[in-house]
């Protein structure tokens, strides 16, 4: 009889003392320069629009800059990640899929990495693989908000309303200090946005 060989395609997270920390919040959007990054995903332009609609809402002097990649299915491009570093924060939106999935939190790290406080967001079925990515990549308190799915065939009205009851997350994600959002990211997929029971 034939042995059979089975990998596991898992690896161990790294150790704790390699982990890299959050980027520092500094509190109060007002007068920052907020980055809107599209992934081209069908709604997720939708999001970040209304996401801008609010956050000029509540906030002062913002200045905004909207860059898009070419597709979701691979990282960031390197002029773009460029220009977008200028940027105070930056929401990153969306995954919804498998692929696109891993490559929001994939920037979403490389911002962090930067010193960019950033949120990324995907949908529900793929919590728990992106929460898994990136403790296995040393940055487990990752800010990832999770929303329904499906989503990319919602109605602009539906979508609206759905980043309405986003929204608070977002602005916690971006003002409140490293450590609090840390903490309510490294142990649950998204403790606040009231979407997913996972985690």
């Amino acid at each position: 009889m034939a042995n059979l060989l089975v990998y596991v395609p898992t690896s161990q997270p790294r150790n704790p003392k390699t982990e890299t920390p959050l980027a520092p919040r500094s509190g109060a959007l007002d007068g920052k320069r907020i980055g809107l990054l599209w992934n081209s995903k069908v709604n997720a332009d939708v999001y970040l629009r209304r996401i801008r609609e609010r956050l000029e809402h509540d906030f002062t002097d913002l200045t905004f800059e909207w860059h898009a990649k070419p597709t979701a299915m691979k990282p960031i491009p390197n002029d773009t990640l460029k220009q977008i570093s200028r940027c105070d924060v930056i929401v990153n939106a969306f995954g919804d899929c498998g692929s696109c999935s891993s490559w929001t939190v994939h920037d979403g790290e490389t911002f962090e990495r930067l010193g960019i406080p950033s949120v990324s967001v995907i949908s529900v079925p793929f919590g728990f693989k992106t929460r898994v990515e990136v403790k296995t990549h040393g940055m487990p308190s990752l800010p990832i908000q999770i929303l329904p799915h499906p989503i990319g065939q919602l109605p602009d009205e539906d979508m609206r309303e759905i980043t309405d009851a986003a929204y608070a997350e977002v602005v916690f994600c971006l003002t409140a200090a490293a450590d609090e959002v840390a903490a309510a990211y490294s142990e649950a997929v998204s403790p606040r946005s009231g979407y997913s029971n996972e985690g």
